[in-house]
């Protein structure tokens, strides 16, 4: 399960969950699969018969009990899917932009042109940060992919929606992954733990040892991968 929480600098307060992915890999088939679940999707809350977003879940542990969130989370996301969940990374902003810039900036794959905007974060009044994406393979530092991954207004309706930033989540995801692989470095365990000890004040990882690390490099660069799949919960979808 990969999480990201909308906890921004100065601001530890806010813990939402606005991403949630679910990655599968199936052994016998070959078949890698993403998941993304939407921020505002309706579920119960740990059987006490009243019902919430589920981006609110990892804050509702969090308040009953420190360190609860995650696993509350976890739970609510193997409900819904039928799947195990063996390993989980909630990273936040600053990490999600740390990560790219350390590996030189990925190249993601723009599927459609269009102009996004959000609100800058500064002081009332309110200002407005504007961003400008042409289709095709777009080279982006750490601030340009945090951008890209949480525009949820555009002027183009197909993409001022939580369900195209999910997509758009998904192309950033394949372009670290592709950027990885590219390079010997992180084909390396111990190179991928430095990469996460840059992030650590901004990372929580579930237990995982170099061998995990290894076992996931393998089937990522691995030719018996066959197909890869991945899906956004979008009820305008049939």
């Amino acid at each position: 399960m990969l999480v990201g929480v909308d906890t921004r600098p100065n601001d530890g307060s806010t813990l939402n969950t606005d991403t949630i992915m679910v990655l599968s890999y199936n052994h016998k088939t070959g078949d890698i699969v993403m998941i993304s679940i939407p921020r505002d999707f309706f579920v119960g809350v740990q059987d006490q018969g009243w019902y919430t977003k589920v981006n609110a879940l990892y804050s509702i542990g969090e308040n009953e009990q420190k360190g609860q969130g995650m696993s509350v989370l976890k739970e609510k996301v193997q409900q819904m899917t039928g799947l195990e969940l063996q390993y989980f990374a909630m990273i936040d902003f600053t990490g999600f932009q740390n990560i790219v810039d350390t590996m030189g900036g990925v190249d993601v794959e723009v599927d459609e042109s269009f102009t996004g905007y959000m609100e800058s974060g500064k002081p009332y009044p309110y200002q407005w940060d504007v961003y400008e994406f042409t289709k095709g393979t777009t080279h982006m530092d750490g601030a340009t992919a945090l951008a890209y991954a949480r525009l949820r207004h555009a002027y183009e309706p197909d993409e001022a929606s939580d369900f195209a930033r999910a997509r758009r989540q998904q192309a950033v995801i394949m372009a670290i992954k592709s950027k990885a692989l590219s390079s010997q470095a992180y084909l390396d365990p111990h190179k991928i733990l430095d990469l996460i000890s840059v992030v650590q004040d901004d990372l929580k990882l579930s237990q995982i040892t170099t061998e995990d690390i290894q076992a996931a490099i393998n089937i990522a660069s691995s030719n018996q991968t066959k197909r890869n799949f991945s899906f956004v919960l979008d009820p305008s979808v049939d």
